[in-house]
């Protein structure tokens, strides 16, 4: 799967860019449905489509959230990569898509160019699963701002039990969103292309 996005990258010869998209919206513990991504990956390929991307690799992923005066939920997390020509009519609606909350999501949208690297699409798709836990520093000497620090933390064994059994019930299919793109088998095996594209 990364070496085929790779692949496929290096032969666009474009500019990439690439943007992580988090939604206000998570799942309590002991809640996380069948499908943790199909309403995030709705809400991405609606925007993709409205902006006329063309082409999109999304991947998703998931934490547990701890943070002071919220409920510890689960939340999705794309992880979108774009030709960036294509993306920049898209990132204005990503933003109003994806609003953010001063407690738990100061930053639900970052967006970034990308080099296409491996380890940058295999980001989407790692295998483990953290608990990302929010502590709220006390105010500075001058008393105008408060630190916001964030640890990755193990999940507990049976938060990992929970998000494992969801992972193996949806497949590693159900991590992946093709938006203009699809994965032909050849005689030199799978290939990703642009859709209704023969692959060479």
């Amino acid at each position: 799967m990364v070496k085929q996005g790779s692949r496929f990258f290096r032969a666009q010869g474009r500019e990439l860019f690439c943007a992580s998209a988090i939604p206000l919206e998570g799942f309590d513990e002991g809640s996380l449905p069948a499908d943790p991504f199909q309403v995030l990956g709705d809400r991405i390929r609606k925007v993709l489509t409205a902006a006329g991307v063309p082409w999109a690799f999304v991947g998703f992923d998931l934490s547990l959230n701890e943070c002071p005066g919220a409920p510890t939920q689960y939340r999705p997390h794309a992880w979108i990569i774009a030709e960036k020509e294509g993306m920049k009519p898209a990132i204005k609606l990503l933003r109003r898509a994806f609003p953010s909350d001063s407690t738990t999501t100061p930053r639900p949208l970052v967006a970034m160019n990308f080099d296409g690297a491996l380890p940058g699409i295999a980001y989407a798709f790692k295998p483990e699963f953290h608990r990302r836990v929010t502590t709220l520093a006390e105010k500075s000497k001058g008393g105008k701002c408060k630190r916001r620090n964030t640890r990755e933390r193990d999940l507990l064994a049976h938060q990992k039990v929970e998000v494992m059994l969801a992972m193996d019930a949806l497949g590693f299919e159900g991590r992946i969103l093709l938006h203009g793109l699809e994965f032909q088998r050849t005689e030199k095996g799978w290939r990703l292309v642009m859709l209704g594209e023969k692959p060479t």
